[in-house]
């Protein structure tokens, strides 16, 4: 949200025009920069968001994190009010009490939360805490969204499981973004909020378009005159029996069940050594002639953690085949859960934007 009051309205054309001058503008200023890591980044792509703001895209994530170094040399060129969004990448703590967390003084509950997981968040800034959904006045217990700075954070934490809270273990998990029944109050579509809609006003009671509140609708107090936006039938267009809600439902159920656990970290360059083949020369070699080297997603290593030796690399990849192996005969079998997958938790969750490693938001400052 970037303070506007209205929706963001521009026809496809501006929209299509504003990113190809983006891009063209910011390629401008990172080719003139002072600074000669910018001056071979080249921005890939640019889109215009529903709120205005624009997201950039760069070949690879590398460049992005050095574009959010230097962003006083380049963001003053898109205009004199634009700023990068800073990316958050939220956690959710499952039950947590309502009565042992202090919203209102967040900085009290982080310190607290620290304190009792000194091992995993001691030296990690949170950026700020809230509530997966607002809690209802009889709920004893909901989720806690903790957001941290950095996808290695806050994959460190998801990757140990559970947290400390009050003398008790409380489950964690990755915030999965994009799976939430967001409906539009405005056209009543699900997928965005009104805020950002661009769609022509709807009356939820009987999708005619009043020029009044929704409140003065004739038939809002007679059921039979109801009408859905999207379905056409005899119902609200929030109900539950809507067959457009059930189908958000299982779409949300859909990316549940198949998003990654672990947020993308950004790629970084190793050294591949391809190790010797006979047993002679694994006794006459000393160390690698050459290497070769490709990008891929790590896990940082620990520091006592020593380079694999050819027979243990043998070891591994025969691991590999026999998990691989495994998988295939439980994939045969329904009722057996698929070999490495973990169960995610149900719920609904608040939807924010979405990025990648290789992207990041501008705060446009266009009227």
């Amino acid at each position: 949200d970037n303070g506007r009051k209205e929706p963001y309205r521009e026809s496809h054309e501006e929209i299509k025009k504003r990113e190809r001058t983006a891009v063209d503008e910011l390629n401008k200023a990172l080719k003139t920069s002072a600074i000669p890591t910018l001056k071979d980044i080249k921005i890939g792509a640019a889109k215009v968001l529903r709120s205005g703001d624009i997201r950039f895209t760069t070949e690879i994530p590398r460049e992005a994190e050095v574009l959010k170094k230097h962003i006083g040399d380049w963001v003053g060129r898109l205009g004199s009010g634009a700023s990068v969004i800073a990316p958050i990448f939220p956690i959710i703590i499952d039950g947590m009490r309502l009565s042992s967390v202090d919203t209102d003084c967040p900085d009290k509950t982080i310190e607290e939360l620290k304190k009792q997981n000194h091992r995993t968040l001691g030296k990690m800034p949170i950026t700020r805490i809230r509530w997966l959904h607002k809690p209802w006045s009889n709920k004893q217990s909901s989720s806690l969204v903790i957001e941290l700075a950095g996808p290695v954070e806050a994959n460190a934490v998801i990757r140990t499981g559970e947290l400390f809270w009050n003398n008790e273990t409380r489950k964690v998990r990755r915030f999965i973004r994009n799976c939430s029944t967001n409906q539009c109050f405005r056209c009543y579509q699900y997928g965005h909020i009104a805020a950002t809609c661009n769609n022509e006003s709807k009356c939820g009671f009987c999708t005619e378009h009043h020029p009044k509140e929704i409140a003065e609708c004739p038939s809002k107090l007679f059921p039979s005159q109801h009408k859905c936006c999207l379905c056409k039938k005899p119902h609200l267009a929030w109900s539950k029996d809507c067959p457009e809600r059930k189908k958000e439902k299982n779409r949300i159920k859909t990316v549940l069940e198949n998003a990654n656990p672990y947020y993308e970290e950004p790629l970084e360059a190793v050294d591949i050594t391809p190790g010797p083949t006979d047993p002679e020369s694994i006794q006459a070699t000393d160390g690698p002639e050459t290497t070769q080297t490709r990008k891929r997603i790590l896990t940082p290593r620990s520091d006592n953690e020593q380079q694999r030796t050819p027979t243990e690399e043998g070891n591994k990849v025969a691991k590999r085949k026999k998990f691989q192996t495994v998988r295939a005969a439980r994939n045969q079998d329904p009722k057996t859960p698929a070999a490495g997958k973990e169960n995610t938790p149900g719920g609904s969750q608040m939807s924010t934007r979405s990025r990648t490693a290789n992207s990041f938001e501008v705060l446009s400052d266009h009227e």
